[in-house]
């Protein structure tokens, strides 16, 4: 069994009431690397004695916000340094073409686009930067992002009869991310790539405070406070990665 806890309805709950009990089998298929499924077994083989006990221990699986091995711990909000200034964004291109039939019958044709395990809506190949950048935003696993065409006199259309190429700029989602993964119907070529890879910090209240596991919030150190997330400028994602201007006393 898992961990519980009596709630203040006198029910006892597995795992704090913010996650789920599992066994050891399936507590594999969940596991990530990067955010993204990593495809690990435990128990698969039969009668592999190495795994003898896949089905008889059980741990805590916690919903997201919630850590530790009886999912009652709130994690914080993570951010580079604001005094570490050399860490630069990851970007990804998405290119496409399509054929000139379906270009001018956009409806025939849609692709998906997912990002450490979310996926978007059925989207048009002729989508627009803005379109793109509010499907993608509305993951669960993307705050912020810039797109821009790789080339400035390209279309406001991704996919296009000679071919375009979309710039998508990560703000919020700092280090090495995982490439975005797709899916495309009828459409002549879609590809995604990694254009430049992310080395900003991903660190706790961004090394700029202390985390109050019993909230989830940042306690800023003195002379930091709260940023928009995407770098040294004024915010509320709550994370310490932003520097206080300093007032003067006259």
């Amino acid at each position: 069994s898992c961990p519980s806890i009596t709630n203040d309805l006198g029910v006892v709950v597995d795992c704090s009431g913010h996650g789920s009990c599992y066994d050891l089998s399936t507590l594999a298929t969940l596991s990530t690397v990067n955010g993204v499924l990593a495809g690990f077994t435990y128990g698969a083989t039969a009668n592999d004695l190495n795994t003898w006990d896949y089905n008889r221990i059980y741990g805590c699986y916690c919903d997201e916000g919630y850590d530790g091995y009886d999912c009652s711990l709130r994690t914080c909000p993570t951010g580079s340094d604001p005094l570490v200034t050399t860490g630069v964004n990851a970007k990804q291109t998405i290119s496409c073409t399509i054929d000139s039939s379906y270009y001018l019958s956009p409806q025939l044709s849609t692709f998906q686009l997912t990002f450490r395990n979310q996926q978007t809506s059925a989207l048009s190949p002729v989508i627009s930067l803005s379109e793109l950048t509010t499907a993608l935003e509305s993951l669960s696993t993307i705050r912020n992002v810039l797109i821009e065409t790789f080339y400035s006199d390209a279309s406001d259309s991704l996919c296009t009869t000679t071919g375009n190429t979309f710039v998508v700029t990560f703000l919020t989602e700092h280090g090495s991310l995982p490439l975005m993964t797709y899916t495309a119907q009828n459409i002549t070529s879609f590809s995604v790539n990694a254009l430049q890879n992310g080395t900003k910090q991903t660190l706790v209240c961004s090394g700029r405070g202390l985390c109050d596991r019993s909230t989830g919030i940042c306690n800023c150190f003195e002379g930091f406070g709260s940023s928009n997330g995407a770098g040294n400028f004024p915010g509320t994602f709550g994370d310490c990665g932003y520097v206080e201007p300093i007032s003067l006393l006259v």
